[in-house]
């Protein structure tokens, strides 16, 4: 009874999931433009990983929501989607920051942030 009424609400959903997806792909590159007035010296990857990696992945999303079976997988496909962006960013970072004048918050690792908390130390 659940999985019909998850599979009905994303069918009646599509349309508005398409629209934003495609919304997400114009505001992703619409950043790009910024990367480029500001003449970054890593725009070549920030421009690869916006244009080659991040740009298809919102886009197949897109094109995942035609077939049939999207109902099904929506929710790994969708969150994907969303997730890829900040991943792709947090990547570039990596690669060009030296790890010297990244703020700690970028170098610790989140499972560290929780470990402390679950184990009752203070963070800071």
């Amino acid at each position: 009874m659940e999985r019909r009424f998850q599979q009905e609400s994303i069918a009646a959903s599509l349309g508005i999931i398409r629209l934003y997806l495609v919304a997400a792909v114009a505001l992703y590159l619409t950043f790009g433009i910024l990367d480029v007035i500001t003449d970054d010296p890593s725009l070549k990857i920030l421009l690869f990983i916006r244009c080659a990696i991040v740009t298809p992945i919102l886009l197949g999303s897109c094109a995942a929501t035609f077939h049939p079976n999207f109902p099904k997988y929506s929710q790994p496909i969708l969150a994907f989607a969303m997730m890829s962006p900040g991943l792709a960013m947090l990547a570039w970072r990596m690669m060009t920051v030296s790890p010297s004048k990244m703020p700690a918050s970028i170098i610790e690792s989140p499972f560290t942030r929780i470990s402390t908390v679950c184990d009752g130390r203070s963070i800071r």
